[in-house]
């Protein structure tokens, strides 16, 4: 019976080596497991701070990005040929440049481009808004009683560095842009609309 006290004494001091060992490993995992979360919510929090600048970053672009452009000169346009548009209203984030009539995105994102253009009497306009040399939108107009002005409007995904103009493109006639500063004024626009 001695012996079997002293295997059992042996056995319950083995077991109780085994508790210890098995709660210092316990705590030791709980330590890591809570610096590890530390970790982790440092990391999202991290982020997050990221992806607000970010944001807050694109909302301030998003506002620069309204191009409001006007030509006040009357032209006859060759077929293909780009419209210029000289006289600069506003051009917010200087996408717009009035020597090639071409605006060219700074952010990708989903533009609006709109165009008021006028024809002469008795002539046609054939104006195109055009994506990298792909048309969005075409229009043609012809009036007899007078000089009118007619607009469209067109919607892109535009990637960073793309440019998008207007241009004549009847493939029968030249397009004969008019305008006069008391009332007809052509315009070309464009305005980001989502990021």
């Amino acid at each position: 019976m001695k012996a079997e006290s002293a295997k059992i004494n042996d056995s319950m001091h083995a077991l109780d080596v085994k508790r210890r060992d098995i709660d210092d490993e316990m705590k030791s995992l709980r330590k890591e497991v809570q610096e590890k979360k530390q970790e982790l919510t440092d990391k999202v929090d991290g982020l997050l701070v990221t992806g607000v600048r970010n944001l807050t970053g694109n909302v301030q672009e998003m506002s620069t990005i309204v191009q409001s452009l006007v030509t006040q000169t009357s032209k006859e346009l060759d077929i293909l040929k780009d419209m210029v548009f000289k006289t600069v209203l506003t051009n917010e984030g200087g996408g717009y440049d009035s020597n090639t009539g071409r605006f060219t995105a700074s952010v990708a994102g989903v533009f609006m481009f709109t165009v008021q253009y006028c024809s002469y009497t008795s002539k046609w306009a054939f104006p195109e808004i055009v994506h990298e040399g792909r048309p969005l939108q075409r229009s043609g107009h012809f009036e007899t009683a007078e000089a009118v002005c007619a607009s469209m409007q067109a919607f892109a995904k535009v990637a960073i560095r793309d440019k998008v103009w207007v241009r004549a493109c009847s493939a029968y006639s030249t397009s004969d842009i008019y305008s006069e500063e008391i009332r007809r004024w052509n315009s070309f626009a464009g305005l980001l609309i989502r990021v």
